[in-house]
């Protein structure tokens, strides 16, 4: 019976660890490259509520296609090698 539990457990850990993984990737992107390199609006961040959006239509797509992705990889469709 444990070793069931630890078998779901390990699964779902990657799922969350990579879920995490992606959204620190996308702060990061955003921090670095758009504000940093490609200079696209302000060089500092809002944190004035009027100014934020309720949630942001990026960040939200970009983090629904890696998770999608990740799904179908830990699934095993793109072999082996992504597996956990």
């Amino acid at each position: 019976m444990l070793g069931g539990i630890v078998d779901h457990l390990d699964t779902m850990m990657t799922f969350q660890g990579v879920f995490l993984f992606s959204w620190a990737a996308i702060l990061v992107t955003n921090a670095l490259v758009v504000k940093k390199i490609l200079k696209i609006g302000p060089s500092y961040y809002v944190v004035r509520q009027e100014y934020l959006y309720i949630w942001n239509p990026v960040g939200v797509v970009s983090l629904l296609i890696v998770s999608a992705f990740d799904t179908i990889a830990s699934s095993g469709y793109f072999g082996s090698s992504y597996r956990p």
